[in-house]
């Protein structure tokens, strides 16, 4: 007899649809200042599909005089960066308190550089 439960499967779905455990641990930061444009997030009323409601449309653009040309890579020792989307509050469970975690190796200025430019700033990630 077999016990009731979820049914597992190895995650071996196409780049882009689920397979976290194919995330190459990149990170990626844009200031919320920097871009000239950004790419738009679906209105959640107006989505007809699950699709369209996860799917921004556009991409970041810079202004030829700015600070910032295009994102800021930050490397991040393999397999360490980590999304955390906890629920909290209430038991309904629809508060959300969002983390992201990585481990950068050793002590060097340009990780310095990074921590001044993120402390306390508005970032897209």
């Amino acid at each position: 007899m077999m016990a009731a439960g979820p049914a597992f499967a190895p995650l071996k779905w196409e780049v882009g649809q689920n397979n976290m455990g194919g995330y190459k641990g990149m990170l990626l930061f844009v200031p919320f200042n920097a871009p000239e444009t950004v790419p738009t997030v679906p209105d959640p009323s107006k989505a007809t599909s699950n699709e369209e409601l996860i799917t921004a449309a556009g991409s970041f653009t810079f202004p030829a005089e700015g600070t910032y040309k295009q994102p800021i890579y930050l490397y991040s020792t393999e397999a360490t960066v980590e999304y955390k989307a906890e629920q909290q509050g209430e038991a309904d469970g629809i508060s959300y308190k969002c983390t992201l975690g990585f481990f950068f190796p050793g002590n060097t200025p340009g990780m310095h550089a990074f921590n001044a430019l993120i402390k306390n700033r508005i970032l897209y990630l």
